[in-house]
């Protein structure tokens, strides 16, 4: 910021009082307002609120642009952190994974720097209000502006907010907490119900290949048989080639613990269910560790701006919602099996570099000296899924699998661009989208109802909605505002695996759906085979939708960072941010479903681009989990021996 005098700036929380109050203190002068936030409904609340009486101004498309432009830049920055204080506790904190849906640091650090945008270019022309929803980010705001704005600068706060904040916070860390204690009985004592002893001792003494999946309904078909969501057939193929092979099972919330534990017992496949090894013991060692709140770290300015309270607030918020907490159970799973004299060769997982990943790679290393670490990276990497990507000072440090395979081409050639040793990468296939080799281009659906049905709709879209809830509410607030009944549009609705549409209901104050939405839980391609467009954000069923032929709409958020799989093939998909450019994109579709030459070449370029994303799942892409050496190197000694 320059020392020389702007027009006034009001950085207010989006509340009804805040925000009339900063009407009235501007008086008769001209006011822009721009949202940073990631609620919908407030949003929503604050144009209604401002409707008539100051020019908005959307902050979402300077978002993305600053987003992609300090990209590298804060990868680079968390490198340096990372480095400084590399330790378990920080490898299992938060604001080291980087993951854009948890930690929100580097979304507020965009929105700080594109509000110094906004101010300078509204230098001398009026007020500007700023509505900024999180309050740490005011913060920052306040003290970056503060040095070229002087008393031209007002952040009112509501009295005593500061104390509520805090006195939530803690309120919210006791109820989960004893949420996480109830939760972890529990699930200590189905494990004992329903997994015997005896199932154990087999595991005994035996060279196992481990390989994490996640489960739900998805994971068994209509005689109950398992097989692996991600990893497909890998399973048969390993014990084809002479590995004895368990799974260890990750159950979604989805399917109840209960439910899903049954399920494996009645498949009969091989597992090792974590909870079974866990002592009361090592529940409470963990729940007493997490009373501490985590200590402050000192960090350099990102892009000439202290976002300090910004990470601060990332650190408190680790601590009340309890992740570090959570992962650091898996920890104690793997030493029980340590003790137990469980023989562990190999140890294979779906690669993102989550925390629960690192927290698994932490113990093994620990106690385990020779087995063989393999992540399979089994989802699609778009720029801002900054967890997938790792800095130079980092990468020695990080826990990270001994090799690392992607599912195609597309991803092995980011991974080795973006910070990963191309020593440690193969590129293998898309073993878990073996449903979508050889499909044939088809019609698009153009109705559900008979022609002769006037009330059938003519068109069927699908919304396949993020795991996180913002962004889901955001593209399910767009749709509704989009379509109503009277267009004939119906939308089908279907809600990422680990997100209950309960929730997305109860963040935006849905008492009920439109007559023309439905919620559905029936699998992505059989619901692309009943529709002739999806609208998605950040889902790969994208590609799964150009692979059967259905057009794709991408729903550019407004408050949230872009994380969309096409972002580099962006001629293969329509784009849209506003309810009105939404519905435009989809009604335009509707005339190219009638008329079937003009989207054939698209859906023949979509289906190249699926090729390129997806490896072909053939013999060298499972052969890449037999590699048991590093180039060069020996087999390791195994230790943990029964």
């Amino acid at each position: 910021m320059t020392g020389r005098r702007q027009g006034r700036v009001i950085v207010v929380p989006p509340t009804r009082r805040m925000v009339r109050r900063a009407l009235k203190d501007s008086g008769s002068e001209a006011v822009a307002w721009c949202y940073f936030g990631e609620t919908v409904s407030s949003a929503a609340a604050c144009r209604e609120w401002l409707d008539g009486l100051a020019e908005r101004i959307e902050a979402g498309e300077f978002l993305q642009e600053m987003a992609r432009d300090k990209r590298q830049s804060y990868i680079e920055f968390m490198g340096e952190l990372s480095r400084r204080y590399s330790s378990d506790s920080w490898w299992l904190a938060s604001l080291s994974e980087k993951n854009p849906y948890i930690s929100k640091v580097f979304l507020r650090a965009c929105s700080v720097l594109v509000a110094d945008r906004l101010v300078r270019e509204r230098d001398g022309k009026g007020i500007l209000l700023l509505v900024v929803e999180d309050r740490a980010l005011r913060q920052c705001l306040s003290g970056h502006l503060r040095p070229g704005l002087g008393n031209d600068l007002l952040c009112p706060e509501g009295f005593g907010e500061g104390f509520r904040v805090r006195v939530r916070q803690i309120a919210e860390f006791w109820a989960r907490w004893v949420h996480f204690l109830g939760r972890q009985f529990s699930r200590l004592l189905i494990a004992r119900m329903f997994v015997s002893g005896e199932e154990i001792q087999r595991r005994r003494g035996v060279g196992l290949t481990l390989i994490h999946s996640w489960v739900d309904s998805r994971a068994f078909d209509g005689t109950g048989a398992y097989r692996s969501i991600h990893f497909g057939d890998l399973d048969r193929y390993l014990a084809s080639q002479g590995r004895t092979v368990a799974i260890v099972p990750g159950i979604l919330p989805s399917l109840s613990f209960r439910s899903g534990v049954r399920a494996l017992v009645r498949s009969g496949v091989p597992f090792l269910l974590p909870q079974r090894f866990l002592r009361l013991s090592d529940v409470l060692r963990e729940a007493w560790r997490s009373l501490r709140r985590p200590p402050e770290i000192a960090c350099p300015p990102f892009e000439h701006v202290d976002i300090s309270a910004l990470i601060e607030e990332d650190r408190q918020q680790d601590w009340m919602l309890g992740r570090p907490r959570v992962n650091a159970m898996l920890g104690s799973v793997v030493r029980r099996w340590y003790e137990a004299g469980i023989r562990i060769e190999s140890f294979v997982y779906t690669f993102e570099n989550h925390l629960w990943e690192k927290a698994y790679c932490l113990a093994f290393r620990r106690h385990y000296a020779g087995v063989r670490l393999v992540g399979y990276q089994n989802v699609n990497l778009p720029s801002l899924s900054l967890n997938f990507f790792v800095a130079e000072p980092e990468r020695a440090l990080m826990p990270l699998p001994d090799l690392l395979i992607a599912n195609g081409r597309y991803s092995f050639e980011l991974l080795a661009h973006d910070g990963h040793d191309p020593e440690r990468l193969r590129c293998g296939g898309a073993l878990g989208y073996l449903h979508l080799a050889g499909l044939a281009a088809r019609e698009p659906a153009r109705s559900l109802g008979s022609a002769r049905d006037r009330s059938a709709p003519r068109f069927t879209v699908l919304v396949t909605t993020s795991n996180g809830v913002p962004l889901a509410c955001e593209l399910l607030w767009k749709a509704i505002q989009a379509f109503t009944a009277e267009l004939g549009i119906r939308v089908l609705i279907k809600c990422h695996p680990g997100l209950l549409f309960a929730a997305l209901s109860s963040a935006l104050g849905l008492d009920r759906l439109p007559a023309n939405f439905e919620v559905c839980d029936r699998p992505v391609p059989e619901l692309l085979r009943r529709c002739a467009a999806l609208l998605y954000m950040d889902s790969t069923s994208s590609l799964e939708a150009l692979a059967i032929g259905v057009p794709v709409v991408h729903v550019v958020s407004d408050f949230g960072l872009d994380i969309d799989h096409l972002e580099r093939m962006s001629e293969v998909r329509l784009s849209a941010r506003t309810p009105e450019e939404l519905r435009r994109a989809v009604l335009s579709l509707t005339q190219e479903a009638e008329e079937e030459g003009a989207a054939a070449d698209r859906r023949r370029r979509g289906r190249e681009v699926v090729t390129t994303f997806f490896g072909p799942s053939d013999e060298q892409a499972y052969r890449w989990f037999l590699d048991s050496r590093e180039p060069g190197c020996e087999a390791p000694a195994i230790r943990g021996q029964a």
